[in-house]
């Protein structure tokens, strides 16, 4: 109803300005361009005053656990992936790494992170027959 008025009912003049808050409080979609033409040609300039930085995106999927700089990663990877290293060291050591405390469980989330980031420690036994 206020756009028709102010488009149709004689709202808006030549000479005048159209000050928006942000370009999509003139219309949205498709009818944007269209409506932009429409006011330009009544005489009327448009400016937008708004803050038209479109909001910052987070990255797409689930943020990781646990962060870990690249030497962090590097050295966990190289604990993960030598046979000469008790588990128990390497779960305690990266508990110390981010900073959890050296439980149980947390020792289980540390041997599901990084069998999920490189890959298992123990290779399965292959079956019998």
């Amino acid at each position: 109803m206020e756009r028709s008025a102010m488009l149709e009912a004689g709202g808006l003049r030549p000479g005048f300005t159209l000050v928006l808050l942000k370009a999509s409080d003139l219309g949205v979609g498709g009818e944007l361009p269209m409506l932009r033409q429409y006011v330009r040609e009544m005489g009327v300039t448009i400016e937008i005053v708004g803050d038209e930085k479109p909001a910052k995106k987070s990255p797409p999927g689930r943020r990781p656990a646990f962060e870990l700089s690249a030497e962090n990663d590097a050295r966990l990877r190289k604990l993960w992936t030598t046979p000469g290293y008790e588990a128990g060291y390497v779960y305690g050591t990266f508990c110390d790494m981010v900073a959890i405390e050296p439980t149980k469980e947390n020792f289980g989330r540390a041997r599901n992170f990084m069998n999920n980031r490189y890959g298992r420690r123990v290779k399965p036994r292959t079956p019998k027959h």
